[in-house]
């Protein structure tokens, strides 16, 4: 909904910005509970990141060309995840975890910048209709068996992959 209402760039900006300071709060964690909390709110902020960029292209690129976009994006993300292993292993040589943190967390708002200040808005992403209408065609979606069947699809694999794409996939490539 809140992409609708104001578009893939102002969304992912603020929420890049509320995974940055997940990630400073999860660096000045002094507790458990202050580092689940933060790297819940580190969730929260990158939670929209690949819908804002689905989103992104519907209003970019022509339909027939959005397939490809997707699984470009997805790819992109999961050999993010994979790639980063090896320079995060080098910076944890010379750097406490703390230190990492910080370090992403300002990656983190330099990116949420640049997507606010440098790409270019489309006049399509603000023509929502009103919140009551989008929460009343939501819930008839959450009535529909089928939807929730699609869900639980959709979070099984995505758990497998982002698990294996993170914790092993790496160890395998190598080994």
């Amino acid at each position: 909904m809140l992409l609708d209402r104001y578009g893939p760039r102002r969304v992912n900006a603020t929420l890049l910005t509320v995974a940055a300071a997940g990630g400073l709060w999860f660096a000045f964690a002094r507790s458990p509970l202050e580092l689940t909390l933060a790297r819940g709110l580190i969730g929260l902020g990158v939670s929209g990141c690949l819908m804002s960029a689905f989103s992104a292209f519907a209003l970019w690129y022509p339909p027939e060309r959005l397939g490809t976009m997707n699984g470009i994006a997805f790819a992109s993300g999961m050999l993010g995840a994979i790639a980063v292993t090896v320079p995060l292993e080098v910076a944890l040589r010379v750097l406490s975890w703390r230190e990492v943190f910080y370090g992403v967390a300002a990656l983190t708002v330099a990116v949420s910048l640049l997507l606010y200040f440098a790409v270019p808005e489309k006049a399509a992403a603000r023509r929502a209709p009103p919140l009551a209408t989008q929460l009343r065609e939501f819930a008839v979606l959450t009535r529909d068996p089928a939807f929730w069947r699609m869900a639980l699809c959709i979070c099984t694999s995505q758990l497998a992959a982002v698990s294996l794409a993170t914790l092993w996939v790496a160890t395998w490539l190598r080994d």
